[in-house]
């Protein structure tokens, strides 16, 4: 469904100024690439870098999270750094 709106959309716009088009910007989705493609020829897709930074915070934040997971959580300086964030 919102493929065929784009399509449709898209041929509203002429081969000739869609050609031109040279640089076009989307989400991570796979589901986008393959259209643009089609109806972009010589456009270089970019990736909106929100999204990058966005994969690699989940990535840092779940190896931090699985690394602190190791240490004792009983000892003093361990539960000062949790608690204040400081670093020693």
């Amino acid at each position: 469904m919102a493929e065929t709106l784009i399509v449709e959309k898209n041929h509203q716009i002429s081969n000739l100024i869609r050609q031109k088009v040279r640089f076009i910007t989307i989400d991570m989705s796979g589901a986008y690439i393959p259209l643009v493609r089609r109806l972009f020829l010589n456009a270089q897709i970019i990736i909106d870098r929100f999204h990058i930074i966005q994969q690699l915070d989940q990535a840092f934040l779940k190896t931090r999270i699985a690394i602190m997971n190791q240490f004792n959580k009983k000892p003093l300086p361990y539960r000062s750094l949790k608690i204040t964030g400081d670093s020693p």
